[in-house]
This record gives C-alpha cells, sequence and structure tokens, in this order.
C-alpha cells in the first residue's frame, strides 16, 4: 500500500462518512472518536468490518483508492465490502476503476452472481463496459422467469435480443411462448435467433 500523505490523508468528512454504518446514523458518530482514528487503521479488514460500500462511496473511496491506500486486491473485496451491481450502473467511474486494477472478467464474476444483479445490469452502460452478454445475464436467471423476462425487457432493439444465445439458457429461465410474445418476439424470431428445432419451439409453448 502507498503511505498517507498530505495530499492522501482522510478528512473528518470522510471519516464520519466511513464510520457512519458503526455508528447507527451520521446523529451517533463520535466525531471526536472518528477523528482520532488514524488514517492507517483503516485496513481492509477494518473497513469490511465498521463500514460499507454506501459509506466508502459517500466518503470518495473508489477502487483506486481503496487498492493503493487500504489493501483492496480483488474485485471479491469489493464485494465483501457491500458494493454490489448497482454500483456499477450508478458510477461509470467506479466501473474504469474496478476494470483497470481487476479486469472485466473478474468485475463480472464478482458482480453478475444473481436473478436481481442481471436485472439490475441488463440495458445498463456498465453492462456494456464490461462486455456482459445477454448469455451472462439470462444464465444467472435459472427458474426465474420474472427477472429473465424482466432482464429482455430492457435490452435494445428487442425484436433481436436472443440473437446468440442458446435455447437451452433460454428454456432453464423458465421463459415461455407467451412471455415472449409479450416482450414482442415472433415466433419467426425465436425460431431464428434460437435456432430451434420443431421439438424445442414445442417445449418452448410455440407448437
Amino acid at each position: 500500500m502507498v503511505p498517507f500523505s498530505s495530499d492522501t490523508a482522510l478528512t473528518s468528512k470522510q471519516k464520519l462518512a466511513i464510520l457512519h454504518k458503526s455508528g447507527g446514523g451520521a446523529g451517533h458518530v463520535d466525531l471526536n472518536k472518528a477523528i482520532s482514528v488514524s488514517d492507517e487503521t483503516f485496513t481492509l479488514d477494518y473497513l469490511k468490518e465498521h463500514s460499507c460500500g454506501v459509506c466508502l462511496a459517500a466518503a470518495g473511496l473508489g477502487p483506486l483508492k481503496l487498492h493503493s491506500h487500504h489493501g483492496l486486491e480483488t474485485a471479491m473485496d469489493l464485494r465483501e465490502l457491500e458494493f454490489d451491481a448497482i454500483d456499477l450502473v450508478r458510477d461509470a467511474k467506479f466501473v474504469g476503476e474496478a476494470i483497470r486494477l481487476f479486469g472485466a472478467q473478474e468485475i463480472v464474476s464478482a458482480f453478475l452472481t444473481s436473478p436481481g444483479d442481471a436485472v439490475m445490469l441488463a440495458g445498463s452502460n456498465a453492462a456494456t463496459q464490461l462486455g456482459i452478454t445477454t448469455t451472462a445475464l439470462l444464465m444467472q436467471c435459472p427458474g426465474a422467469a420474472v427477472e429473465a423476462k424482466n432482464v429482455l425487457q430492457q435490452l435494445n432493439p428487442r425484436e433481436t435480443c436472443l440473437e446468440g444465445v442458446p435455447f437451452s439458457v433460454v428454456a432453464d429461465t423458465g421463459l415461455r411462448a407467451l412471455a415472449l410474445v409479450e416482450l414482442g418476439l415472433t415466433f419467426e424470431n425465436v425460431k431464428q435467433q434460437l435456432g430451434c428445432t420443431r421439438e424445442q419451439l414445442r417445449l418452448l409453448g410455440f407448437v
């Protein structure tokens, strides 16, 4: 880690923001106690125990600062600090710094792990930055047809949103003909984009 200097030292406001979680709210943080905590005390393990992503973001601590001064080593460290998919969607700078440190694939592996993550990331600039495909999003939605439909609703152009997606991935989500038609996908759209056989189309409820 890079030692703190007069230019990188944490301000009183930053320390209060970092410790907001452990204080139970801004009005409950002991100002003198927060200010008295040395910069060197804010190690990665300390932050995991006493802070969270929302507090760290409020303090202006993104991936690069957390890496250079607080011991951040992996994308999973970010998740353990309680950053999640919404942080990728709301902050392009956060995404850029994370990619610079760990590469897109490691970020995707850490942050795209549930149907909710897929819904949050679908159609976002973050998904574009990270190269997240429709297949990757739907693979997080096995048996989660509602979330899978919501993912597809956010993709444009809708008529070609299944291009290149394996039939098995769509089938595993539980999406069937009625939901796909409600999304504006026709029999021919689905047949052509998924490369479906007649039997596969039957399984989806089209024939």
